[in-house]
């Protein structure tokens, strides 16, 4: 009789082991697609460029740019870098890293300030091409977000 009772526990343990492993394969799959999903729909946004006059001088241009970061899923996004490229006609004529280790919680907006700097002299060969070449002036950023599970991209450009 008692061996009988051991055959039996150990069946039910396998039974529950297995019922386990199964379980928290599905918790995982739930867990990695939501994820996927909060990378997959980030929205980055630039609301704000402005001068900061206190850090421009006659070597640089200084810029504060804000980003609007906002996270429309169900699962927080773990937010590692920023790398943004000021671009002019085409041309990059001024970028920045910024790592900043921060969380977005789910269904929330995050605003992030970023310092650009853009050297005199890249804007001076640009201001000569758009002269010179008799263009419009298109102004803009891009780059991307690196987040914990993979990158997202983001571009905004205007014309003036």
């Amino acid at each position: 009789m008692l061996f009988k009772i051991i055959i039996f526990a150990k069946k039910k343990m396998k039974t529950n082991f297995l019922i386990g492993i199964a379980a928290a394969a599905a918790a995982a799959y739930y867990f990695l697609t939501g994820k996927k999903t909060a990378i997959e729909n980030l929205i980055i946004k630039p609301i704000d460029i402005a001068i900061n006059t206190q850090k421009t001088n006659i070597m640089q241009l200084v810029f504060n740019l804000k980003l609007k970061i906002t996270n429309d899923s169900n699962f927080s996004v773990k937010v590692n870098g920023i790398d943004v490229d000021i671009i002019v006609n085409r041309n990059i004529i001024g970028d920045v890293q910024k790592n900043l280790p921060f969380v977005i919680p789910p269904k929330k907006t995050e605003i992030v300030t970023i310092e650009l700097s853009v050297k005199n002299l890249s804007i001076v060969q640009t201001v000569i091409n758009i002269i010179t070449n008799n263009e419009k002036l298109t102004a803009g950023v891009q780059g991307f977000v690196n987040t914990d599970l993979g990158i997202v991209n983001f571009s905004y450009s205007a014309n003036i």
